[in-house]
């Protein structure tokens, strides 16, 4: 009962994407689901770039402030060998993740900004793919939090989080619907026929909206 009340409550998250990919339109919800896994399968495959820039950094910044611009330069370049570097492995991974999370928000900014609405189903199915990018990415982390000793490869775990999640919520799906078939099974051509007008009467009011 417990897995099925995490799932259902993923179900509920997973609605809020939707909706929001609904407000947004596919369009921009697709290029935010492009920028932010690809930036994040980047990130996590060649991080290391990333880190040193920062460190770099970080030595550049020592070197400016032990007067490497003013002629100083014997203490200047003894200042780099002596700066601590910014990003160590103790805190990698959150200021890798900071950067993804930077870039995700600039992208909706973006965007926002200079792409246009277009609501359709595409926009509800992209909503719900960034809806799963995104609690794969963090799931490993909240694990993490709750439980702090635990081994977590970033790349792996998010990557395995992903399709778990979406084979799970599948599951509750077609399980949902085999619990309806059982009780509508008893009065299987009455159902098929209520659905088949109820399917007529929707495609009879998108007609008329679009004209």
């Amino acid at each position: 009962m417990a897995g099925f009340e995490i799932l259902l409550a993923f179900f509920i998250y997973l609605t809020l994407f939707a909706w929001i990919g609904w407000q947004r339109g596919y369009k921009r919800e697709l290029v935010v689901f492009g920028v932010a896994s690809l930036v994040w399968i980047v990130l996590m495959s060649r991080g290391d770039i990333m880190v040193s820039i920062a460190n770099l950094g970080g030595k550049f910044l020592a070197f400016l402030e032990a007067g490497g611009l003013s002629g100083n330069t014997e203490d200047a370049f003894g200042a780099i060998g002596d700066a601590p570097d910014w990003v160590t492995d103790d805190n990698r991974q959150g200021y890798l993740f900071a950067i993804w999370m930077g870039v995700v928000v600039l992208t909706y900014i973006l965007t926002t900004i200079f792409m246009s609405v277009v609501k359709n189903g595409w926009a509800i199915l992209v909503g719900l793919l960034n809806g799963f990018l995104y609690a794969a990415i963090l799931l490993p982390r909240l694990v993490g939090l709750v439980v702090p000793d635990a081994e977590i490869n970033p790349v792996t775990s998010s990557t395995n989080a992903f399709f778990v999640l979406i084979g799970s919520t599948i599951d509750l799906l077609l399980s949902a619907f085999g619990s309806i078939w059982d009780v509508i099974k008893p009065a299987a051509p009455v159902t098929f026929l209520i659905f088949v007008i109820i399917l007529i009467v929707v495609a009879t009011s998108s007609l008329r909206a679009s004209s």
